[in-house]
């Protein structure tokens, strides 16, 4: 069984992971949103462009509304810890749907404006092909590298519970 001291110090050591997480995540989407403004002034390219804004909009929101709370309960119990284990899992788990999948779509969109602007390049596709590959790469690998985690954390979860239950 934890004492109320590790406890404490593993809830706030999940916070500031969570928090580093979410400044990351939204660092990514002002890349996303950077790539909407070069599409529609560098290319010209509007539709994308609005695709990409949105999916950037949308994504910086979930980042957001998925915040630890502000202000840490005091004391922090088994409880509470064990809320903010479950939560994050749960937003591990679903992280494809919030996050993945929208910059998946405006990396996607992006190389679409690339193709638009040069049209008649026929190679524009053996140029924008490793890039969209890389996409692809990343969003798996966030798919796989956070149901590792989520299951890491529910395992933790479950150790807590049965800790609980026990003492």
């Amino acid at each position: 069984m934890m004492t109320a001291e590790e406890i404490g110090r593993k809830s706030l050591e999940l916070r500031n992971k969570i928090r580093r997480g979410a400044l990351v995540m939204l660092i990514g989407t002002c890349f996303i949103l950077y790539l909407a403004w070069l599409a529609a002034y560098s290319f010209d390219e509007y539709v994308p462009a609005g695709t990409i804004a949105i999916a950037a909009i949308y994504t910086a929101y979930e980042v957001y509304s998925r915040r630890p709370p502000s202000g840490i309960p005091t004391p922090v119990t088994v409880g509470v810890y064990a809320n903010q284990l479950e939560r994050r899992s749960n937003n591990l788990r679903s992280i494809w749907r919030w996050y993945g999948v929208p910059m998946l779509v405006a990396l996607l969109a992006f190389a679409l404006a690339l193709h638009f602007a040069s049209p008649k390049r026929p190679q524009a596709w053996r140029d924008i092909g490793p890039f969209v590959l890389l996409s692809f790469i990343w969003a798996v690998l966030l798919v796989v590298i956070s149901v590792r985690e989520s299951r890491r954390l529910q395992g933790e979860l479950d150790h807590l519970l049965a800790a609980t239950r026990e003492g």
